[in-house]
């Protein structure tokens, strides 16, 4: 005969009940072991068959302590005697959350978070927050002036028009500390930073003494010299013919451009296709027909970098993009949602870990960790696929040459996410002031909802039967 006590032990495992409950327990379930046993045999099954089908009866041992010690204590199995697949006693769940922290010292999934939209953030400045001025300060406090040097041309290259101001000091110190990014002055001299009181001759000039041998400063000089969209050229837009024309007749355009031809070389650092557009004048003026022809025939299979263009091309970078992001922001959401959880989750088990007093805020502790047990393993599997969906665009500084390959890099993914929050107002002035605020706000109602509740089951010294 088997002993049916030793196997409802081994079954149940510990189970914490309190004044000798526990072997009561054991005994009612060892009896409807053994009665189920017999009703077998008494079937005709042989033992070993009989045995299996007593110890089948509950399937789900885990579920039976659970139900057994609500059943008897009125309240949840408190969550360090769980032993289901989540429960905070099993190592792989402290070792998926382990993994889940260390993608964060992984550069390419802290820049996947540093670039989503965040509610009350500036939508446009992403490149801020990937390095706001702490941060730089801390990358030069760290001696490593080539690191420093690489921060600063990342914020140079990609900051909004806004903030023209700081992409300007940042280039400046940029180039101070590292001569070789002197090409970024490109890039600071384009006609997006055309205002008023805005002169892009210093960058050329800067340019034009660190790349001596190249053509392309002097093509900026003509096309900051000259600009088609003031008068008196604003006359010649209705005929293109006719503009270049007057073009190679200006004498502030035409010196340069004689200078880009008398270059030994001309790189044009990936900036601008429509830079090539300036030779025709002068090939043709030159009665150099032929090459105008063969720079006619190159811009026609030169990429275009315009992003705000139709056609086949653009719909297919937007789709890829626009699937990139989804996969990007679901993920996002979840790994902010989890995040929360798994952190509550974390600070109520290591307090019910020190706390092994039965009273009442235990138990509203203990019913609030046990639901959280799946937040660590599911962190992890939205954290993985967070870094997976961003990873195609995920690029060390130093491996970006240009300011023309991080915008093609960048922003079919960031177009794809601006997409996907266009139609939430997260810009709007109430979403930016009062987002964190409200947040505040229900946390705080959270926490003195569960107060109430708890003091509510306080139990009054005077009258011990009354809460």
């Amino acid at each position: 005969m088997p002993d049916w006590k030793k196997i409802v032990r081994e079954k149940l495992g510990t189970l914490p009940l309190t004044h000798g409950r526990r072997e009561e327990v054991i005994e009612e379930l060892a009896e409807q072991l053994e009665s189920a046993y017999e009703e077998a045999l008494a079937q005709g099954i042989n033992e070993q068959e009989a045995l299996q089908r007593s110890i089948a009866q509950f399937k789900d041992w885990e579920k039976l302590r659970r139900e057994v010690f609500q059943s008897v204590e009125g309240t949840h199995l408190p969550v360090w005697e769980q032993n289901g697949a989540f429960a905070p006693r099993r190592w792989p769940v402290w070792i998926a959350l382990a993994l889940a922290l260390s993608l964060l010292l992984v550069p390419a999934f802290r820049q996947a978070l540093a670039i989503l939209l965040v509610p009350g953030n500036d939508t446009t400045a992403w490149c801020s927050r990937i390095f706001p001025e702490k941060v730089l300060r801390r990358i030069e406090q760290s001696g490593d002036k080539e690191k420093y040097a690489r921060a600063l041309a990342f914020v140079a290259l990609h900051s909004p028009k806004e903030d023209d101001e700081r992409a300007m000091h940042a280039a400046e110190k940029a180039i101070a500390l590292d001569p070789n990014l002197t090409w970024i002055s490109a890039k600071v001299s384009h006609p997006t930073y055309l205002y008023p009181d805005y002169d892009p001759h210093p960058w050329i000039e800067r340019l034009k003494a660190w790349d001596p041998q190249n053509g392309f400063p002097y093509l900026l000089e003509a096309d900051a010299n000259v600009h088609y969209w003031e008068p008196p050229w604003t006359k010649y837009a209705a005929s293109a013919a006719i503009l270049r024309q007057s073009l190679a007749a200006e004498r502030r355009w035409r010196i340069p451009m004689e200078k880009v031809f008398a270059a030994p070389r001309m790189d044009f650092y990936q900036l601008h296709r429509d830079a090539y557009t300036r030779l025709l004048p002068l090939l043709r003026r030159g009665a150099r027909a032929d090459e105008a022809a063969a720079v006619e025939s190159a811009l026609a299979v030169l990429p275009r970098f315009d992003y705000s263009v139709g056609g086949p091309a653009h719909s297919s970078l937007k789709a890829a993009a626009k699937r990139s992001a989804q996969v990007i922001l679901i993920s996002a959401v979840f790994v902010a949602v989890l995040g929360l959880l798994t952190a509550l989750w974390l600070v109520l088990v290591i307090v019910l870990r020190w706390k092994r007093n039965a009273n009442s805020l235990s138990h509203l502790l203990n019913r609030l960790a046990s639901p959280l047990c799946f937040a660590p393993p599911a962190l992890l599997l939205v954290s993985v696929a967070l870094f997976l969906g961003y990873y195609p665009y995920a690029r060390s500084i130093a491996q970006i040459p240009s300011y023309q390959e991080l915008e093609y890099g960048y922003v079919p993914v960031l177009m794809g996410l601006d997409d996907l929050t266009s139609f939430v107002p997260l810009t709007d002035f109430w979403v930016a002031h009062m987002f964190w605020p409200s947040l505040w706000c229900a946390a705080v109602a959270l926490a003195g909802a569960c107060l109430l509740w708890w003091v509510r089951r306080l139990t009054r010294p005077d009258r011990p039967d009354a809460a």
